[in-house]
């Protein structure tokens, strides 16, 4: 498939022929949401740490895993709710800020929700 977006043209690979099982616009959602395992990986990796493995001991490198996806998760969820809350896509959500702030909040017994709506825009 191919289509002109405003600015270029687009081409997609699909099986799917029939524009009414599987109209054009969700063929380019489709494809842009295949990146997200990417972007959890980089999550995990680079905002959650599970590139440093915290000990030698195979057990233990799994619970460093098991709970890592589980703070991924949380995350995930918290920026879930505060772009709910604040009317926008989760991709408007920082995830670098919001990994570096949700322990302080976490301590803090702050909610995120919160504070995220009084949070200054970035720049400021």
């Amino acid at each position: 498939m191919r289509f002109w977006d405003g600015e270029q043209i687009r081409t997609y690979l699909t099986h799917q022929f029939d524009p009414s099982l599987l109209p054009l616009p969700d063929i380019a959602r489709l494809y842009a949401r295949s990146f997200d395992i990417e972007l959890a990986f980089k999550t995990i990796k680079q905002f959650l740490g599970l590139h440093h493995w915290w000990s030698a001991i195979p057990v233990l490198r799994q619970h460093q895993a098991i709970l890592v996806l589980i703070a991924s998760q949380l995350l995930h969820a918290v920026r879930l709710l505060i772009a709910a809350e604040q009317g926008c896509d989760p991709f408007e959500v920082s995830l670098p800020l919001l990994s570096k702030a949700f322990p302080i909040l976490v301590h803090d017994h702050q909610h995120p929700v919160v504070w995220a709506s009084f949070a200054p825009p970035l720049g400021m």
